[in-house]
């Protein structure tokens, strides 16, 4: 029986079995005597199963001397995490035409020789012009990811996936009911200060640096038919610098803006004090009265997401209101967010299309 060694280059991230498996005393494949076997890695006991697997599936595809590529891609093929044997199966099949277009390029079966990134990266290339760019980027990732195990010198380190923040819990309605009770414990000028901003961001969502930059002109009220009118606020759009005109969702915060709009003037701050932070200058003020509060203005923003995804108005023009840069955001706020059950799905669904 051969010896069982690391392989010999420095470079190198798995071990030889030439001819036997070091970790399951069964021979490794032979394609004639052991002299002149192919090389491929050891197969560990945890990969002997999708190894069998893989040795006997159906490649699918023509390939010319099959039967001696295969137990060498197999044993590649499972040095990876198995994910499904559909994928392993399809691995296979990559591995198998890499290595037999390497064998017609230089005569005999040699993994390492296959896996060079130069060698992989013709490979890959040769093909092109029938390939998309979308598949010449995932049979390279597919390669790569075996060709860092036998020279990981040549290959690039893998992405980290990006880490997304997790969003926020919106507030409760409870909970800004608490916010808007604190007002009754302040001084009137402070009490306007802090109804100002809870009526900006669960009114109409303005974000905390929005806020200091709204005017008295930024309010307006729009006819909506029947003599009757809307309180808007006008706030720009973050993803298209458009002004996005805002109706105030509530009527006594409607009013509250309205009234704040007049005293302020066309020119007049809504929020008065510092320009930098309309929450945190607002909870400064609170807490230098001796009075505990504690504000995050993306939880109150996230609160009139919520209230108003679950309001009848269209898909674009909730989208056009909430000025969301990433469809994540919307996915995690979901999660806040009720289920409708199937009546009234119909119900929703007959007005719409009525």
């Amino acid at each position: 029986m051969g010896r069982h060694r690391k392989m010999a280059s420095g470079n190198s991230s798995v071990a030889e079995s030439t001819p036997v498996s070091r970790a399951t005393g069964q021979e490794a494949p032979r394609h004639g005597d052991a002299d002149t076997a192919p090389w491929c890695p050891a197969i560990e006991p945890h990969q002997v199963e999708l190894y069998h697997y893989l040795v006997q599936v159906p490649v699918g595809v023509p390939i010319k001397g099959l039967a001696a590529i295969t137990p060498v891609a197999a044993a590649m093929v499972v040095q990876a995490p198995a994910v499904t044997r559909e994928t392993d199966r399809k691995r296979l099949v990559l591995m198998c035409q890499l290595l037999a277009h390497d064998r017609d390029m230089h005569g005999d079966i040699d993994l390492r020789r296959a896996m060079h990134r130069v060698h992989v990266d013709h490979y890959v290339r040769s093909g092109s012009g029938s390939q998309t760019s979308g598949t010449i980027a995932a049979y390279s990732s597919h390669f790569y990811r075996f060709g860092r195990l036998l020279h990981p010198a040549e290959y690039p380190a893998p992405r980290e996936p990006l880490r997304r923040t997790r969003v926020q819990r919106p507030y409760s309605p409870a909970e800004v009911q608490a916010l808007y009770r604190r007002h009754l414990s302040l001084t009137d000028h402070l009490a306007d200060r802090l109804l100002t901003m809870l009526d900006l961001a669960t009114g109409v969502g303005a974000r905390s640096d929005e806020m200091v930059s709204l005017t008295g002109s930024s309010v307006r009220q729009i006819p909506t038919g029947g003599g009757a009118s809307a309180v808007c606020v006008e706030l720009p759009s973050r993803r298209t610098g458009v002004i996005r005109t805002i109706p105030v969702l509530g009527a006594s915060k409607a009013g509250r803006l309205w009234r704040r709009a007049q005293v302020a003037g066309p020119d007049g701050y809504l929020l008065e004090g510092g320009r930098r932070n309309a929450v945190n200058g607002v909870q400064r003020a609170i807490r230098a009265r001796g009075v505990s509060i504690d504000i995050s203005a993306v939880r109150l923003r996230y609160f009139w997401i919520v209230e108003i995804a679950h309001r009848p108005i269209p898909v674009a023009t909730f989208l056009q209101l909430a000025d969301l840069g990433d469809s994540h955001s919307l996915h995690e706020l979901s999660r806040h967010m009720r289920g409708y059950e199937p009546d009234e799905v119909a119900a929703i669904m007959a007005g719409a299309l009525a």
